[in-house]
């Protein structure tokens, strides 16, 4: 059975697994955005078309909040994040459209309120059309939010993602397109304490990326693409004692993009990824690397698969980076068009790079760690109204690592609330 719910849900998450940031983002024809936006838009003030969405995510009870092992003090306790956000969009005689968007973000904690937060984030850009066939776009965002930056972290952290980015691509008559963009991203952080003992995230992580990108989109069927994007990113450090995780990586990516609101929707992407620290003492890596969502419906059935591959500075002294790779599998069942059963099961995977100790001096015991990650999770979700949805869920997470004191668990049990206007 299909919905319009249905596909609002899926879509919904989708759009979210494809704006994370620091990867290859995917690219719509001009004509396709300008006529989608005046399509969907339900509130329209004067020549401005507005789309206002609440989130309530992760509203529930944790009975480990900081994924402490059996060594540490575990926390129990109640919390959620309120995340609302409004975009508007001026499209202009159908060749030229500007936007901003504005989204604070409230992080809840009941009994441990010293992790209490508000952020905000914010962006705004612009596209239009030149000469019939080349469009050009620019943008500015400033994200901050308070959460787990990394799975090393258990305990949240403020950090903060100020981009800018700028491209150029011709566009055919069949909508493929050729193009070339820029991105440059400054990233900080605010330090945190584990246990008592202060993290200095700043000194770790902050860094200035610079990223050239070049990608193909082929249209071989309606709404579907086939892609290749390639990437060159260097990276800098703030803080002279990181200049040895100073880098330069390249990337090759190919795949598939499949209608948003068809039977098959998402992207799939495979690609080949080279890595290369300017320190010595560290590891080098190449390998293959994967960003690919993709839900396919049947039925009354719907089957997820979610696979990604990539590289992940580590918060340790002296460890480098690890490859972080993670694959999921599930299903949803539509027993109603108002009411739905999810599962789904995630397993990951955490390699750490070998670091030279002679040439690394705060290289520590994660040289060569290995950590697997196990996540079950099964619920449902109610449509409550055309645009309203409530799922509820029980997560059980499981960490076993190659260092002994590491293993830890963690059950939580939330709802999630989406209003769509």
């Amino acid at each position: 059975m299909t919905s319009s719910f249905a596909k609002a849900v899926l879509a919904a998450a989708l759009l979210a697994s494809a704006a994370q940031p620091g990867g290859a983002q995917t690219y719509r024809s001009f004509g396709e955005e300008y006529a989608g936006l005046i399509r969907d838009a339900r509130w329209r003030f004067g020549p401005l078309l507005l789309f206002p969405t609440v989130l309530v995510k992760e509203f529930g009870y944790d009975d480990n909040v900081y994924f402490e092992g059996s060594s540490g003090r575990v926390v129990r306790d109640y919390g959620g994040t309120l995340s609302p956000e409004l975009k508007v969009y001026w499209p202009f005689r159908g060749t030229f459209l500007a936007w901003i968007r504005e989204s604070p973000e409230y992080v809840f904690f009941l009994k441990e309120s010293h992790q209490r937060a508000l952020t905000n984030s914010y962006a705004a850009g612009l596209r239009t059309v030149l000469f019939h066939r080349f469009t050009v776009d620019a943008e500015y965002g400033r994200e901050s939010h308070h959460q787990r930056v990394s799975r090393e972290l258990p305990v949240p952290a403020r950090d903060t993602a100020e981009t800018w980015r700028a491209g150029v691509h011709l566009e055919t008559a069949r909508r493929s397109s050729l193009g070339i963009s820029a991105f440059s991203r400054r990233m900080e952080y605010r330090d945190i304490v584990l246990g008592d003992t202060p993290t200095p995230l700043g000194r770790l992580f902050n860094r200035r990326e610079r990223s050239v990108q070049a990608d193909l989109y082929y249209q071989i069927f309606p709404e579907s693409y086939l892609f290749l994007i390639g990437q060159l990113t260097q990276y800098a450090f703030d803080d002279p004692s990181q200049a040895y995780r100073d880098a330069t990586s390249q990337s090759l990516s190919v795949g598939l993009r499949f209608p948003l609101l068809g039977r098959l929707r998402g992207r799939l992407s495979l690609g080949y990824k080279r890595f290369r620290a300017k320190g010595e003492g560290v590891e080098p890596f190449s390998g293959f690397s994967g960003d690919t969502s993709l839900d396919y419906q049947t039925g009354r059935l719907v089957f997820r698969l979610d696979f990604r591959r990539d590289l992940v500075f580590s918060a340790f002294e002296g460890a480098g980076y690890f490859v972080d790779g993670s694959t999921r599998g599930g299903a949803s069942l539509y027993l109603t068009q108002f009411f739905l059963l999810d599962y789904n099961y995630t397993f990951g995977r955490s390699t750490y790079a070998r670091v030279d100790p002679g040439a690394i001096p705060d290289a520590g015991d994660e040289n060569g760690r290995t950590d697997t990650q196990r996540l079950h999770s099964i619920g449902f979700t109610i449509r409550l109204s055309d645009r309203l949805g409530l799922s509820v869920a029980w997560n059980a997470s499981r960490w076993a690592s190659s260092l002994p004191g590491f293993d830890r668990h963690r059950n939580f049990i939330g709802a999630n609330l989406t209003t769509r206007f």
